[in-house]
């Protein structure tokens, strides 16, 4: 990690600027995927905790 976090950072700097209005035109595919997440998180709840 320690070799690429220079990198890293520089790529997020360039791109800070851009991504708010990629996540406004994305907003709806976020929020479909934040749920589904959301979903499957709850019916993992419910599988067995072991492997039988």
């Amino acid at each position: 990690m320690a070799c690429r976090l220079p990198a890293y950072r520089i790529a997020l700097r360039l791109i800070a600027a851009r991504l708010p209005a990629w996540e406004r035109r994305h907003r709806k595919e976020i929020d479909a995927v934040r749920a589904a997440w959301k979903q499957r998180v709850a019916q993992a709840r419910h599988l067995p905790r072991t492997i039988s």
